[in-house]
């Protein structure tokens, strides 16, 4: 049976490229060869629905995500073609508004009878996606990073750590990588901003250190001189800004002017090469949080990005890898569930354990939390992607969530990832110039 991507009302039929192929013996051990028959039947169908932003200008990201997973099922074809004989993908177009999700998703299950969804790339999108009744009892794989409200009945398998765990992965880089003295933070007057910041505090207190102080700014403020006035006289030496790239370069550019030597800190609201576009050399030196890095040494990692550029001609952004990592988390789940109903693929989905893929290694808990490293970047103007790799972190507490050996004195690095020859298949115990991922309110 072959695969397909559905655009609008017309299939196209995405073709596998074997020659773009030869990194897949890195992702071996997710476990996606078939060694064993399937009791003499025939394996079930599976249609995948994907609520992507394919128009309106969100559309670059909604292209991205589908150049990922059609990459993804690129891999599944060459090391394992009698599962993705039995894939398909569907797409409906969620015309980049969180009023169109609803829309996309009836065309998915009334037309397309998808059995699990995946999407979508913003948070808007994506609480539209989790909160529709039409998905209630299917399975949804969100790559999108924003913090999400989860309604009763509803399973949701995130696939990238969102800005309260990205932000206590910075915490802990930053204490036990750049030893951190005088950490101050400057947010909005948001609700969003102020429970990030507080898990960003958590996380420095539980490394034995303490923020000095918070300094609070109108949400849409743009005048930052007398916070960081304050903040140079009281010696402050990193502050984070959990707010978006915008608001982002303009503390950076207020910070150069007022003579203060704060390193910015923030989330993957950064991650795009706009911030450094915009901020010019007063953003070199700023650290954020980002789920992926095309210049991440990371084998499996490396793997994609020679394999995405051989077959698209560039390298890909973090849209492409995420997207990527959640078809094949999908094509692993429903290897191992060998159905196609709910409660089987569901099951499958949360005990996923050490699947290495484009953004690092992934298990997930009982509750579909992602357990995995969050990535480091420094910024920089030199560079074209705006900002180059530092660390792989563990957030406290996410190891013995994730079944990894946590590493007790310092933050987990790339060279602390496990191995891709000692990944498990195992499951838990139930209980370049790509687009960065658009997340929060300051992304597409």
């Amino acid at each position: 049976m072959p695969t397909f991507l559905r655009r609008g009302n017309g299939p196209v039929p995405i073709q596998a490229r074997p020659g773009a192929l030869g990194f897949a013996f890195a992702f071996t051990l997710i476990s996606l060869v078939s060694s064993l028959a399937f009791g003499g039947q025939e394996r079930p169908k599976l249609v995948v629905g994907a609520v992507l932003p394919m128009t309106g200008p969100q559309a670059p990201f909604g292209l991205e995500a589908e150049r990922g997973m059609s990459l993804a099922l690129d891999v599944v074809k060459q090391k394992d073609p009698d599962i993705a004989a039995t894939i398909t993908l569907a797409i409906a177009d969620e015309k980049s508004s969180p009023r169109e999700v609803v829309p996309a998703i009836e065309q998915l299950v009334a037309k397309d009878k998808a059995h699990v969804f995946i999407g979508s790339l913003t948070g808007l999108q994506s609480q539209a996606l989790v909160d529709s009744t039409a998905v209630r009892g299917r399975p949804i794989v969100v790559p999108s990073p924003g913090a999400l409200a989860v309604p009763s009945g509803t399973s949701v398998t995130r696939v990238a750590l969102d800005e309260g765990e990205q932000s206590a992965a910075l915490a802990e880089y930053l204490m036990t990588t750049r030893k951190a003295k005088a950490i101050w933070v400057l947010r909005d007057d948001g609700e969003a901003a102020r429970r990030t910041a507080e898990r960003f505090a958590a996380a420095i207190a539980a490394r034995g250190g303490a923020v000095k102080g918070t300094e609070v700014f109108e949400l849409g403020a743009e005048d930052f001189a007398a916070a960081l006035g304050r903040l140079k006289a009281a010696d402050a030496d990193f502050l984070f800004v959990p707010a978006s790239f915008h608001t982002a370069s303009g503390v950076a550019k207020a910070a150069k002017a007022a003579g203060t030597k704060l390193v910015l800190v923030g989330t993957d609201a950064w991650d795009t090469p706009q911030l450094s576009r915009i901020a010019g050399e007063a953003a070199n030196g700023m650290i954020h949080t980002a789920a992926f890095a095309a210049d991440d040494p990371d084998p499996a990692t490396a793997a994609f990005v020679s394999a995405f550029k051989a077959k698209f001609g560039r390298a890909p952004g973090s849209v492409a890898a995420l997207a990527f990592d959640s078809m094949l988390l999908v094509a692993d789940a429903v290897k191992r569930a060998g159905a196609n109903q709910a409660a089987a693929l569901t099951l499958e989905l949360r005990r996923t354990m050490n699947l290495a893929g484009a953004t690092g290694i992934i298990t997930h808990a009982t509750d579909g939390s992602p357990q995995k490293t969050a990535i480091i970047k420094e910024v920089s103007a030199s560079v074209p992607a705006g900002a180059v790799f530092r660390a792989r972190v563990l957030a406290p507490g996410v190891g013995a969530a994730a079944g990894n050996a946590a590493t007790p004195a310092g933050p987990r690095t790339a060279a602390h990832e496990p191995p891709l020859s000692a990944a498990k298949a195992a499951p838990l115990a139930p209980a370049g110039a790509a687009p960065a991922v658009p997340a929060s309110a300051a992304k597409p």
